[in-house]
């Protein structure tokens, strides 16, 4: 399992995010990309965008694009949809943008799905908090433990 996100080193929530980063170290990599810094939004969200398409194209797979216009789903039904698609014997990426988000065309050919993680816009650190403790969380539903409760 991956998860491709764009942001600086040291943003906001990264301790928080390094805390599941050492929980999951076996299971998961995170792979940063550097924003762009430039001025023109577009501009930005397009170089972001093809970083991260280039990187889908190497790994030959489609990736489940975090999005507030996404689906969202409850953490069983996450649990679900990542147990199925390991089943098929796939190992999910998850991509998250930086602060002024992907471009959806660009991305759209290396998209298995558009995911919410809530209906609010969320900073994209927070996103990635969010996505890394339900990660988590299906870990230890998959495990039996007692983390989670319904």
């Amino acid at each position: 399992m991956k998860i491709l996100y764009v942001a600086d080193a040291g943003g906001h929530f990264s301790s928080e995010v390094g805390m599941y980063e050492k929980r999951l170290k076996w299971s998961v990599e995170w792979v940063r990309i550097r924003p762009v810094k430039h001025t023109e939004r577009a501009f930005v969200i397009r170089q972001e965008t093809q970083r991260v398409v280039e990187i889908l194209a190497k790994l030959r797979e489609k990736a489940w694009v975090l999005d507030e216009f996404g689906k969202g789903c409850t953490t069983l039904e996450f649990s679900s949809k990542l147990q199925k698609y390991r089943d098929g014997g796939r190992e999910p990426i998850f991509v998250i943008g930086g602060s002024f988000g992907l471009d959806r065309e660009l991305l759209r050919p290396h998209t298995e799905e558009l995911l919410a993680v809530s209906e609010f816009t969320l900073p994209h650190g927070l996103a990635l908090l969010v996505l890394s403790e339900q990660i988590y969380r299906v870990h230890e539903i998959w495990k039996g433990s007692k983390y989670h409760h319904e």
